[in-house]
């Protein structure tokens, strides 16, 4: 099922033709720091399926506790946080809350739970990763 969303002022806008089960909500300090939330979810899909179809975004690159350079995708208007796309990875994640339809996908799993808010309470019984998923590609 194919994925379509953009930023909050329209200007950005991207569609992914595919995406796999992989929902993640995010725990990370970056993640955190990057879109001022208490944690971000993502939808995995291939890189090759997903392309920007208006205005291509702002980006911003830094390193992470994986081997390569990160870079998030934003609107340089509205200040949106859109992708996060790992270097050596043939997938990238896309913000469920930029999606035209966040209810199309449903959360999988917790990742970097060990940088959890603290006061933060799931109320749910999906599986929670330390770090990244295991598998993660």
């Amino acid at each position: 099922m194919a994925l379509e969303g953009g930023c909050f002022c329209g200007k950005v806008r991207y569609r992914a033709d595919d995406h796999t089960e992989s929902v993640a909500h995010c725990h990370c300090k970056h993640c955190r720091a990057s879109s001022g939330a208490t944690l971000m979810t993502w939808v995995e899909v291939p890189r090759a399926s997903f392309a920007w179809t208006a205005e291509p975004p702002a980006a911003h690159q830094h390193d992470s506790d994986w081997p390569t350079e990160i870079t998030r995708a934003f609107c340089g208007e509205c200040g949106t946080s859109l992708t996060y796309e790992r270097a050596d990875s043939e997938f990238l994640d896309v913000s469920v809350g930029s999606l035209d339809d966040p209810a199309s996908v449903s959360p999988a799993h917790h990742v970097y739970i060990d940088s959890k808010i603290p006061w933060l309470e799931m109320g749910d019984d999906l599986p929670r990763h330390a770090r990244g998923r295991p598998e993660s590609r």
